[in-house]
């Protein structure tokens, strides 16, 4: 049998969320969506006032260093952090945020696990069944930041990378264009944590240089205006 090449690190992944409390937490926002009977809620509670407490220090700078040193030795030599953060605020997660509001699912599928691919494009397909189209706006998005990194289990090492974003997001009918969930008036103040690897088989792609987002999740939401 042979294993599918994003098996090794999606398993540490998989583990690694399973077994630690506060990843559990993180991603307590996504599963509840997932459960909702109604996919076009938005279903992620507040989490938290203070992205601080809800991250903490759950990785501690050793660690970090560990796994930024595997990324330069064993995958990438060039590897710079300042330039992946800098290249996740110009471009890689507005290409995804984007793929994702306009339900575009080939260019997900180049940045985005098999996992999280599906994920992302459950959703919006859940939508188009039900109707409903998706007329969400991102805003503005800012401090992108490096918030720590992880080896999983396999040396698998993973970044993991917060933002805001100010959001529109409204879900309308697909046939009257009438609005059946949001407010065209309100503006949402949102956190997101995101996940990244990079694919030592895809470091030659010249669209994404092996980097593939595992997993996204919106930690709060609360109105601005």
């Amino acid at each position: 049998m042979v294993l599918h090449k994003d098996a090794k690190w999606k398993e540490s992944w998989d583990n690694f969320k399973a077994n630690n409390s506060v990843m559990q937490g993180i991603f307590q926002a996504r599963k509840n969506y997932n459960e909702s009977e109604n996919p076009v809620i938005e279903a992620t509670r507040s989490v938290t006032d203070k992205m601080r407490s809800v991250f903490g220090f759950f990785f501690n700078e050793t660690e970090s260093a560990t796994a930024l040193r595997q990324i330069r030795d064993t995958i990438d030599p060039g590897f710079s952090l300042d330039a992946f953060v800098r290249e996740c605020r110009e471009f890689i997660i507005p290409e995804i945020l984007d793929a994702y509001l306009h339900s575009d699912a080939e260019t997900l599928k180049v940045w985005c696990s098999e996992a999280s691919y599906n994920v992302l494009t459950a959703i919006f397909t859940a939508q188009v069944q039900q109707g409903v189209v998706s007329d969400c706006k991102i805003l503005d998005m800012r401090h992108v930041d490096f918030h720590s990194a992880r080896m999983l289990e396999n040396d698998v090492p993973v970044i993991v990378i917060t933002f805001q974003t100010q959001e529109n997001n409204v879900f309308r009918d697909k046939k009257t264009g009438e609005v059946v969930q949001g407010d065209e008036n309100m503006i949402e103040a949102c956190h997101y944590v995101s996940i990244f690897t990079k694919v030592p088989e895809n470091a030659d792609d010249p669209v994404t240089n092996g980097w593939k987002m595992i997993d996204l999740a919106k930690q709060s939401s609360r109105s601005t205006w």
